[in-house]
């Protein structure tokens, strides 16, 4: 049973979502080009409330570098908190996957 936590950061839209074999569980997100830093505990903390996760899987961009870093910075210390791997993935090719 694999619950994934995605993130992406490589918008303006901060993006959370827990996926638990296949089925989205917890979809959010917020807006803002520079909330990226408050947007993205906020989003997990909710998302927590629904299922915990056993996975990170962030995207890598491409996108602008600041916020990419809050995202990615974010994934990689919550998965070594929590002793869960952590997976980058291509923004592009997780839009091209949803088609």
């Amino acid at each position: 049973m694999s619950k994934v936590l995605a993130i992406d950061t490589s918008t303006s839209r901060t993006s959370v979502a827990i996926i638990e074999n296949g089925t989205v569980v917890y979809s959010g997100f917020k807006d803002g080009a520079t909330a990226h830093g408050p947007s993205l505990p906020a989003l997990v903390q909710e998302a927590l409330a629904i299922s915990d996760v056993d996975e990170v899987v962030v995207g890598m961009g491409p996108g602008p570098f600041t916020g990419l870093r809050v995202g990615i910075a974010f994934a990689q210390s919550f998965a070594l908190a929590r002793a869960i791997p952590v997976r980058g993935v291509c923004s592009l090719d997780a839009i091209a996957a949803q088609i």
